[in-house]
């Protein structure tokens, strides 16, 4: 049988993100203010005070983007079920936001080294404190991985940088300016698609869940993408959205490492209504001048979500089927 995802996350539950757009956009100007009162003739105390003021402002937004960030994840996996048991998710604001603190400081320290694992830190404390039947998830991709894949994506661009220069001394500029477009296209689809395969790897109890599909074949999928969003000048992108979920789920099998067997993850979404439907909350969210923000967020998400199933699982005891349940005025 198919089990599907469930989400009911609202435009109220997400109202928490405009506001931190408008602190964000304050802050933001307060800071272009506050560089560009330093003038020639500004003295070392004000230089000083400007500096203060920026610090601060700085600290400021990254404080609201811890916050946002957990409240976010927060609000939305305690809005998510599974087979009629929801999920939830169990940090702590103030631990998360002293940790990024600490894992900041390493990545600065390091000149940007720590920065993959970083990001796993991230991944692995979300996946830690979040429960299903009382059972914690595990991010099960390594730093040392995406450190990998990030050395490997700045070398080839540095080798193709080298390799362009050289030809320009030949060629002339033109050539040489298409070249490197072409590799930066090429680099940034496999830098993607490595990247999405990273991140898509996550275990609870036995059950494992990846994406497994083979590296020319993900590599083709995304640079059809993207060469399909520039040449329609960025109008596709909200199909491309649709696309590369669907493409996520159809590659991502569930495995039951105790009983062996694997099921398959699906997306029943339509490519059409869902680009129709992005376009439209798109063009709600400009109309209201970012005041539909909450609301596109949660649409979007159940979106998604609701259309989301395992296939191939069994059916579970006093599971009752969502077309089954009627509603009681």
């Amino acid at each position: 049988m198919r089990s599907p995802l469930q989400s009911n996350v609202t435009g109220k539950h997400m109202l928490f993100l405009l506001i931190f757009f408008g602190v964000t956009f304050y802050l933001a100007f307060s800071q272009e203010s506050s560089v560009t009162g330093i003038s020639q003739n500004s003295g070392m105390s004000d230089v000083i005070g400007n500096f203060q003021n920026y610090f601060l402002i700085q600290s400021a937004i990254v404080f609201i983007s811890f916050m946002t960030f957990f409240l976010m994840m927060k609000t939305l996996i305690n809005h998510c079920a599974f087979e009629g048991d929801g999920l939830q998710f169990h940090g702590n604001l103030l631990s998360f936001f002293f940790l990024n603190l600490a894992w900041l400081f390493l990545t600065i320290i390091t000149l940007g080294l720590y920065s993959p694992w970083y990001i796993r830190n991230i991944y692995q404390y979300i996946a830690k404190h979040t429960t299903y039947k009382d059972a914690s998830f595990a991010f099960e991709s390594h730093g040392s991985e995406l450190f990998l894949i990030f050395f490997g994506f700045i070398v080839s661009l540095f080798a193709g940088g080298y390799i362009t220069s050289m030809i320009e001394t030949q060629n002339g500029d033109s050539l040489v300016a298409t070249i490197l477009l072409v590799l930066l296209f090429f680099m940034s689809i496999i830098f993607y698609f490595l990247f999405i395969r990273w991140m898509v790897n996550y275990s609870i109890g036995d059950v494992h869940l990846k994406l497994n599909d083979t590296f020319w074949h993900g590599v083709g999928f995304f640079a059809t993408q993207f060469v399909l969003v520039i040449i329609t000048l960025g109008i596709y992108i909200f199909a491309a959205y649709v696309h590369v979920y669907r493409y996520i789920c159809d590659n991502c099998e569930v495995h039951n490492n105790t009983t062996g067997d694997v099921y398959q993850l699906g997306f029943s979404g339509e490519s059409g209504k869902g680009f129709l439907y992005l376009l439209g909350q798109f063009a709600l969210t400009l109309i209201t001048a970012g005041l539909y923000v909450p609301r596109f967020y949660a649409n979007v998400f159940n979106w998604f979500i609701n259309q989301t199933y395992v296939d191939g699982r069994p059916e579970p005891v006093n599971y009752i089927a969502p077309e089954m349940v009627k509603t009681v005025d």
